[in-house]
């Protein structure tokens, strides 16, 4: 993998966007902002499940209001990240930090995806109970987990910086 991220960090694509010195902070921004769209949106259905916000929206209509936010802030989060490997790819693609991300971003992106799948396929459940079975509630409650895991790690990538 080193050898990948060297040959990237010489790339005419990384030079360039280390050159312009804006381009990184910016990237990283947008970045937070729409780990935060998502982290929102997350939360919000979540402490849904859970029957502790939202007490007065079915769940679908909880649903259609923030899953579009956690996607567009999936699809944001993926593009500046992608951007922010490419200028910096010794320091993430090396790194134990970022491939923790990497593995439960997958996860929790197939559990936010199991959800949408469940919460169409057995609306009728979803709309009769005022919050999911117990089991769905350990889910929520291991979702909202993961997702700040998520975030502590992308965070800690800066950190966990390891010596090539």
């Amino acid at each position: 993998m080193i050898e990948f991220a060297n040959w990237l960090a010489d790339s005419g694509a990384s030079q360039k966007l280390l050159e312009n010195y804006w381009i990184v902070p910016v990237v990283q921004c947008i970045h937070i902002l729409a780990i935060s769209a998502l982290m929102g949106g997350v939360l919000m259905i979540n402490l849904r499940i859970l029957n502790l916000a939202g007490k007065g929206q079915t769940m679908t209509a909880t649903a259609q209001r923030f899953v579009p936010w956690i996607w567009w802030g999936v699809a944001i989060a993926l593009i500046t990240g992608l951007i922010q490997i490419v200028a910096e790819p010794v320091r993430d693609l090396v790194n134990y930090a970022f491939w923790g991300k990497m593995i439960l971003l997958l996860l929790s992106m197939v559990l936010l995806a199991a959800f949408q799948s469940t919460l169409t396929r057995n609306l009728a459940v979803w709309e009769e109970t005022s919050s999911g079975t117990h089991k769905v509630q350990v889910l929520a409650i291991l979702s909202i987990a993961m997702w700040v895991a998520v975030v502590v790690l992308g965070r800690w990538i800066a950190y966990a910086q390891i010596e090539v």
